[in-house]
């Protein structure tokens, strides 16, 4: 039967039937409206289920019938509750426990902030507490147009602010806007270039595309041109009748560069290194309640840590190196649902004790290295507008040390 709530809130039994004549027994209580369920028919009887209410009306069905009725299981609300009556203290605690989900219900317990891009989380949360905003407030002390509004004010950028509360959670949805980091770049460019100056290259290297707009071309693509160089100049000659220049007229130098460029790369660093030996590992479980933790376990501190280090010395200088302690936490808050957000948070604090030691690059590990450093390096070209085109790189040992070096050849535009 459907409704599992239901059964469990009004009680059900289950019983078993042996009768000569069932089927007009199940005749008499569909007649009766008294609803059966979960039928099991056995060699000799049969079993079923019905609410606990209509267990008395079975009486007629049963003495027409002459059938004989076991009752076999008591389950719902209703006997749970009669056989814990005599409990007082559970009662009580299932009344603190609604009574505390009920305070915690007039509070923010989470900041959900979707939309942003250029703003971090952790700068947007600083200034939200700047005004009172934060994990623990009284919903009833928070406006949430004040909060657009003052989100606002704080970050041009942002051009729109959505504030709302759902549950104990307080969703903040933002735009921000995408082009203004690009204006500002294209207005400062602008502002550098004044009528009457020069477009000027922004590195050495070939001109491989050079497209006038405003102004006049000093070079041709193909060419080459050092840092500095002007490419288009704001001077525009005015000739007269006679093809002669008869003046200049100052304009904002405008148009398309393309640079090919060559930057020379080099990375060196020591093969010998130290690596951390981690020797022992405890995990403790953590319990958050209202941004205060509760670590269920003993962590060593940084005192007992180094007095442990200190009265050990002598076997640590045996085995070589020194001794440290590296803390992990991990967090996860508890939602009832997605939107109702508890003051508690759960996790588990890693206790790691690692001992240092010296060891040594292989040619194999060195080379790797080397590759993930030029990796990075090309990764900050090209968020820097470049475009890495090609590259010549070489790598090299000498005794305790790994060199890379080469040519990366990028693009300007």
């Amino acid at each position: 039967m459907s409704g599992s709530f239901s059964k469990f809130r009004k009680g059900y039994v289950k019983i078993r039937l042996q009768s000569d004549d069932p089927e007009r027994f199940f005749r008499i209580c569909v007649h009766r409206g008294i609803p059966l369920w979960n039928l099991q028919n056995y060699k000799d009887f049969y079993e079923m289920e019905l609410f606990a209410k209509d267990f008395a009306a079975l009486s007629v069905p049963r003495r027409k019938t002459r059938s004989r009725i076991h009752l076999i299981k008591k389950q719902g609300l209703p006997f749970f509750l009669n056989r814990n009556k005599k409990r007082k203290a559970f009662f009580l605690g299932i009344f603190l426990a609604f009574f505390l989900l009920f305070v915690s219900s007039l509070y923010i317990w989470d900041i959900q902030i979707h939309g942003n891009h250029h703003y971090s989380r952790e700068t947007l949360l600083e200034v939200l507490q700047e005004s009172q905003v934060k994990n623990g407030t009284r919903k009833d002390q928070i406006d949430c147009k004040k909060i657009a509004s003052f989100l606002r004010a704080s970050f041009p950028d942002i051009v729109w602010v959505s504030a709302r509360i759902e549950g104990t959670c307080l969703i903040l949805e933002l735009k921000e806007n995408e082009d203004s980091y690009r204006e500002t770049a294209d207005a400062e460019k602008a502002e550098s270039l004044l009528p009457g100056s020069s477009l000027l290259a922004p590195a050495d290297g070939i001109i491989t595309k050079l497209v006038t707009r405003s102004g006049m071309p000093l070079a041709h693509e193909g060419e080459t041109c050092k840092k500095g160089d002007a490419l288009i100049t704001g001077q525009v000659e005015i000739l007269d009748e006679n093809g002669e220049t008869a003046r200049y007229e100052a304009v904002i130098p405008d148009g398309d560069v393309g640079i090919l460029s060559s930057i020379p790369y080099s990375y060196q660093f020591d093969l010998k290194h130290t690596v951390k030996i981690y020797e022992e590992i405890k995990t403790y479980p953590m319990l958050k309640i209202s941004g205060k933790e509760l670590v269920l376990g003993l962590l060593p501190s940084r005192e007992s840590s180094k007095k442990r280090n200190t009265e050990n010395g002598r076997a640590e200088k045996e085995r070589g190196g020194s001794y440290g302690w590296e803390i992990q936490k991990t967090e996860r808050p508890v939602y009832l649902t997605s939107t109702f957000c508890l003051p508690f948070s759960y996790g588990k604090v890693t206790l790691k004790k690692y001992r240092l030691s010296a060891a040594t690059f292989t040619k194999e590990e060195a080379r790797l290295r080397s590759e993930q450093h030029l990796v990075t390096y090309m990764k900050q070209l090209v968020s820097q507008g470049m475009k890495v085109e090609n590259k010549n790189m070489s790598i090299e040992f000498d005794s305790g040390h790994c060199f890379s070096k080469g040519t990366i050849y990028v693009y300007f535009s």
